[in-house]
């Protein structure tokens, strides 16, 4: 426990040192003076706790010196005993309102002295930490902007602290009920009355409003009024607190607005749509009604973040929210709110438009029209006019009165629009699609083999089919390429088509190849072990190529397998490559450096660039099954694969012509001296067992024997 510090001043150097051998025994840290001014001046560095201070003193009595003490905020509230010889009672009264706290009359009594003083202490450090509580209670208030007041109704007493002033803007004049009162909103005003008029204590009434204050300034009040009756004065008293929640109804309406709104737009969020649409919704179960729900997609969006950066990104979607509000005009219906036409914001480069009321064929096609020549319109972003389009999908709805409500109304109505705006996206976008029925069906089945693919793997349900490539001039076979298929216990044998582009959707397509990429090397493998040397094609999804762990992949499948490098061969399309040359032409300079090989499938459907062709390391160009497949009959296709074929000579590049189902096709290809085909006129792809059969059983040489004896270039 720390020394208190005791000051003693008297002009009696002997009284001093009576003083002083009083309190030692107590442990004190004492300091004396002489006189007042003595005093004064050690005041700021001693600090004391309590003051002994004698009153008949020269140049500066006791009298002024206690008076000076009580001006200073370091001695404001210190217990200052007065010791005097004087016992009359007007020293006594005149110490007292010089601020004395008590008053000892000399000579001392040493046990009085000490216990006086112990109490004084003790008084003063109870003070003190009342004065702390007050001051800590006092900054709570005004944290919370909390202030209180009370009205005693016998006496005609309001008492108000000034937290409660600056809350309500009463002026400092303020002294009556009827001018608190007046504060509040008129209804409000009996309640509180009659809290005086009810039986004892209690229940608090809870009142929350706004006020406009005289400068202008809109602030919102809580207020808690109670009225009980005070044991003490035997009187009914009124008590309120008034707390300025101003900052917190603002803090509440942002949450608010965060949750229920996109914050770039304005406009309702997915949250606040679907508080909206099941609004509408209940309306038209209670009185009948119909309305139709857009959904919005951006064509192109991407681009002008990816070109042109996010906040050109965001000002387009800002004016497309301008265009999209301008096409509902001519359908609000005020008043009444509920029924009025509405946008909001989904996600990303979505929009969705409510138009309550709005069913009939005509009138939907001519708004989704509307909107469709909106976004059409130049968006002029700086100095870029950037033009869009967008896939529009609708689901309207009808409903009688009384209807019954179902669960999950609003969210499958918005499903419905957004399953048809996807059908817009998929049938080349710039159009918009109604919802149709049938696509549950559709849907459903697509959620089912979803869910069958997720498993497909784990249970072994894959399996890989191979095609030959056989050379033109003998048509001894080169190699074969790994061909996926889906044998699924429910279903039965899927064909790549149905669920490839699923994988792909749905992040599947990877662990599928890393599964088709091992089993194809080991089979390779295991063909090698036979004296079967052909090259080993797989393909590579988009996805794949992107992975920053595919070449380590390759590398480890090939040591794992044991599969030489240069008998495997990767097949990519022209998009896949062009999607990033730069990734690209990295990824295939490691991998040519390793001994695999590089084909471009489908060639002639995408970029067909030759700068491309002479910068990317590739060995081989597949001609696509479309212009195989007219060759002999349009003179386009034919142009082209002839074309092809000579780009691929003059580049010294592999040319295979995929998709060769007739004998006239093959001539056609020979006779321009195409190296590989691939097709249905040699086999079709087959089981691994098969295809063993049907090699077997196949006369011709062998790759090794090919190149050995030079009858055909494999580079």
């Amino acid at each position: 426990m720390a020394r208190k510090r005791i000051l003693i001043v008297d002009d009696d150097q002997s009284v001093r040192l009576i003083v002083s051998a009083a309190l030692q025994s107590d442990d004190h840290e004492l300091a004396d003076a002489c006189d007042g001014r003595e005093a004064l001046a050690i005041l700021p560095g001693f600090r004391p706790h309590l003051v002994l201070l004698d009153v008949m003193m020269p140049r500066l009595d006791g009298y002024r010196t206690c008076a000076v003490l009580r001006t200073t905020a370091l001695a404001a509230d210190i217990p200052v005993l007065m010791m005097t010889g004087l016992g009359d009672e007007i020293a006594i009264e005149k110490a007292c309102k010089c601020g004395a706290t008590d008053f000892i009359s000399k000579p001392f009594n040493r046990v009085i002295l000490r216990k006086r003083v112990r109490y004084l202490l003790r008084a003063g450090e109870i003070l003190q930490q009342w004065r702390a509580s007050e001051r800590r209670l006092r900054d709570a208030h005004q944290l919370a902007r909390l202030g209180d007041w009370q009205w005693d109704p016998v006496t005609q007493t309001l008492t108000i602290s000034d937290e409660a002033r600056a809350a309500l803007g009463v002026p400092s004049d303020c002294d009556s009920l009827a001018g608190l009162l007046d504060c509040l909103r008129a209804s409000d005003r009996p309640r509180v009355r009659s809290l005086l008029d009810g039986p004892g204590s209690c229940r608090p009434l809870s009142i929350e409003h706004d006020i406009l204050l005289k400068g202008g300034e809109e602030r919102s009040l809580h207020h808690e009024i109670v009225c009980f009756d005070d044991d003490a004065t035997q009187r009914r008293v009124l008590t309120g607190t008034v707390q300025d929640v101003s900052e917190l109804r603002l803090n509440q309406q942002r949450v608010l607005r965060l949750a229920f709104f996109d914050e770039l737009t304005g406009l309702p969020n997915r949250a606040g749509l679907y508080q909206q649409l099941e609004l509408v919704l209940e309306v038209a179960h209670a009185i009948g009604g119909s309305g139709t729900v857009f959904c919005v997609d951006l064509d192109g969006f991407k681009r002008v973040n990816d070109t042109l950066g996010h906040d050109a990104g965001d000002q387009l979607l800002r004016e497309t929210k301008d265009r999209l509000i301008g096409c509902l005009e001519q359908y609000r219906q005020p008043p009444m709110s509920h029924e009025s036409a509405s946008v909001a914001r989904l996600s990303g480069d979505e929009f969705v438009l409510v138009a309550p009321q709005l069913r009939e064929p005509a009138a939907v096609d001519a708004l989704a029209g509307k909107v469709l020549s909106a976004i059409q319109r130049p968006f002029i972003l700086g100095t870029q006019d950037v033009f869009l389009s967008a896939s529009i999908g609708i689901a309207s709805f009808r409903l009688s009165a009384g209807d019954g409500r179902q669960a999950g109304e609003a969210e499958a109505l918005l499903r419905d629009a957004d399953a048809a705006m996807y059908e817009a996206r998929e049938r080349g976008g710039s159009r918009f699609v109604h919802y149709s029925e049938a696509w549950k069906e559709r849907a459903r089945a697509r959620l089912d083999l979803e869910s069958r693919l997720r498993r497909a793997l784990e249970r072994n349900e894959f399996e890989l089919f191979y095609q030959p490539k056989v050379d033109c001039s003998s048509r001894a076979v080169l190699g074969v390429e790994a061909l996926l298929r889906w044998r699924c216990p429910e279903v039965g044998l899927i064909p790549p088509m149905d669920f490839v582009p699923l994988a792909e959707e749905c992040g599947l397509i990877v662990p599928i190849g890393e599964w088709v990429l091992h089993q194809a090397c080991l089979q390779a493998c295991t063909w090698l072990g036979r004296g079967w040397d052909f090259a080993m094609a797989v393909n590579l999804a988009a996805r794949q190529f992107r992975d920053r762990d595919l070449v380590a992949l390759i590398r480890q499948t090939l040591t794992g397998t044991g599969m030489p490098p240069t008998l495997l061969e990767l097949e990519l399309t022209e998009g896949t490559l062009m999607d990033d040359v730069k990734h690209a032409s990295s990824v295939l300079a490691e991998l040519r450096q390793m001994g695999v090989r590089i084909a471009i499938d489908d060639f002639g459907t995408g970029y067909s660039s030759l700068s491309y062709l002479r910068s990317l390391p590739v060995d081989t160009l597949k001609i696509d099954r479309s212009f195989v497949r007219d060759v002999t009959e349009n003179q386009d296709s034919a142009a082209i694969c002839a074309a092809i074929i000579g780009v691929s000579k003059s580049l010294r590049l592999n040319v295979v012509a995929e998709g060769v189902e007739t004998e006239a096709q093959f001539a056609f290809l020979a006779a321009h001296r195409c190296e590989e085909i691939q097709g249905y006129l040699i086999s079709r792809p087959l089981a691994a067992d098969a295809f063993e059969a049907w090699y077997a059983g196949r006369p011709g040489l062998l790759r090794s024997e090919l190149e050995s004896s030079g009858t055909v270039s494999l580079g």
